[in-house]
């Protein structure tokens, strides 16, 4: 039921309305009556009534009096004046007060109840909008953080009217502490080890993780406003009264949230720092910054904090000699040169890192320099196919988080292919060496056997052939060929009665003196001596 408050000068008046009214019928109730218009607002405050009857002529406070105090302290009360007054005046300050309705005496209590009929219709009416009303402020108390949150990124994008920041500031009650302010974003760097224990983990579990460890450990610091934006990333606008304070209070908040990111999520995250700025319409070039910084830390060795600052004095012309480095980079590959790859690799990532190039652009030049490697390799007897599929590293280049990742992967890939050749080569080589070995075993007794007429039968040159059988075997071709004559000779000795002269053309000599001198050298002893003392 709506409560009603009756105020009359008249006793009589006041007690008729009072008993003769039914005012239950109507779903009301007669909370109070009053006098006049200053005990009537002493009954409204404690009895806080939803509708007032009132006359207009009463001592000390009248009708249109208690109508202006209802219209300025509680405007939800609705006021019906009761009036035996048809005066146009009275009428038009009654409207000024948005009075619900002015009623001319008398008035009988079937008219009154008709009156409390429509006044309970605009009541339910009335009530039905507060509801509504309220039912959107509690939405938008509910919304507020996103509003704020909105309201910030729109602010760090750069899309806020200058002239509307500071009040918009003071509207959801963000305040800086100082006069210096730096925006920092956490970003997430590897989530590899919460991934295992939360495999089905999604992205934006991921990044709601990083957010509200975040924003709980900076809830309560003053000298920080925390959001995460349209983007879904987390970021603190820092405030301090000096740039030495700022920086502490970066690295110091900074680390708990590294710190804990790591204890509680397992996950590495690394704090971005744009530019120290002064005012909150210049923290849009700040949050520039971090962008930066997160774009170029690509460029940087794996660290906690990354400041814009740390790119300065980087500005290259953006020219990459990436035909240069493949020049060289082959040649040390086809030849083996490990260790000329490995500083080769080092100077052009070096050389990379100061280009002023933007990581983009960076991982397509590598990716195209491990194609062009490939194709200048294929006379080498490369397999482009294989090689490329096990250099699948190109492929994934853009999930590398740091180009010092990238490097140890591309020297890898060199290095790999450099022993394959190298391999291969050897291989080859090796398999010269026994065929030529095998020759020799079958035509030792040719006393015209010789290191061309072996190369002859491989079909390779005297110079190449020389120095792949050194490398293969330990000895060079004569070595090899009066060793196996030795050894032949020794076992015609040991096994027959042939002479001396008869055993050199047996095994390739037609100066018996040559083979005598030759076998001595070999064995300590002349033939003749080796077969005495065989037959001891």
């Amino acid at each position: 039921m709506y409560k009603a408050v009756f105020v009359d000068d008249e006793y009589l008046t006041r007690d008729a309305i009072s008993r003769n009214t039914p005012w239950e019928e109507v779903d009301f109730v007669l909370a109070g009556t009053a006098e006049n218009g200053r005990a009537a607002i002493a009954l409204i405050e404690e009895v806080k009534p939803d509708l007032i009857l009132t006359d207009i002529c009463m001592p000390v406070l009248d009708g249109i009096g208690l109508a202006a105090y209802v219209h300025e302290h509680h405007p939800e009360i609705m006021v019906v004046i009761i009036s035996g007054y048809d005066d146009f005046d009275y009428a038009k300050q009654a409207m000024r007060y948005e009075v619900a309705d002015y009623i001319l005496k008398p008035i009988t209590s079937v008219e009154l109840v008709e009156e409390l009929g429509k006044i309970r219709k605009k009541l339910d009416a009335a009530a039905e909008k507060r509801g509504q009303l309220e039912k959107i402020q509690q939405e938008y108390r509910k919304n507020m953080p996103i509003l704020r949150n909105h309201f910030l990124s729109r602010l760090l994008e750069g899309n806020y009217p200058p002239g509307d920041i500071l009040p918009r500031l003071e509207y959801f009650g963000l305040q800086t502490a100082g006069r210096f302010q730096a925006a920092a974003m956490i970003e997430l760097e590897d989530a590899s080890a919460f991934l295992e224990l939360y495999p089905d983990s999604t992205q934006e579990l991921l990044e709601f993780s990083v957010a509200n460890i975040s924003e709980e450990l900076v809830r309560e610091n003053p000298h920080v406003i925390f959001l995460q934006n349209t983007e879904n990333r987390s970021i603190c606008i820092f405030s301090e009264d000096s740039e030495a304070s700022l920086q502490r209070e970066i690295e110091k908040t900074g680390n708990s949230i590294v710190d804990a990111m790591g204890h509680f999520m397992k996950m590495k995250v690394c704090i971005l720092v744009g530019q120290t700025v002064t005012g909150p319409e210049n923290w849009a070039a700040s949050y520039a910054g971090t962008l930066r910084a997160r774009e170029n830390r690509f460029l940087l060795e794996e660290r906690v904090f990354v400041y814009e600052k740390d790119f300065s004095g980087r500005e290259g012309n953006g020219f990459l000699r990436t035909s240069f480095w493949v020049d060289k980079l082959v040649l040390s590959i086809k030849l083996n040169r490990l260790a000329e790859l490995r500083e080769d690799t080092s100077l052009m990532f070096r050389e990379f890192r100061e280009s002023g190039c933007d990581r983009k652009k960076l991982l397509l030049h590598i990716q195209n320099m491990v194609l062009t490697i490939l194709i200048n390799l294929e006379d080498n007897e490369v397999d482009i196919g294989r090689e490329a599929e096990e250099a699948d590293f190109i492929n994934h280049l853009s999930e590398y988080r740091h180009l010092a990742d990238v490097e140890v992967c591309f020297l890898e890939f060199c290095n790999k292919l450099s022993s394959d050749i190298a391999g291969k080569r050897e291989s080859v080589n090796q398999k010269q060496a026994v065929l030529a070995l095998d020759y020799m075993e079958k035509n030792y007794s040719n006393v015209n056997l010789s290191l061309g007429s072996v190369c002859s039968h491989l079909c390779v040159s005297t110079s190449y052939f020389s120095t792949i059988f050194k490398n293969a075997t330990g000895e060079t071709f004569v070595e090899a060929l009066t060793r196996i004559r030795m050894e032949k000779a020794k076992g015609l000795l040991e096994a027959s009665n042939m002479k001396s002269y008869e055993v050199a053309l047996a095994v390739g000599y037609n100066d018996p003196h040559y083979f005598s001198s030759i076998f001595k050298k070999h064995t300590g002893m002349t033939p003749t001596e080796y077969a005495k003392q065989l037959r001891k």
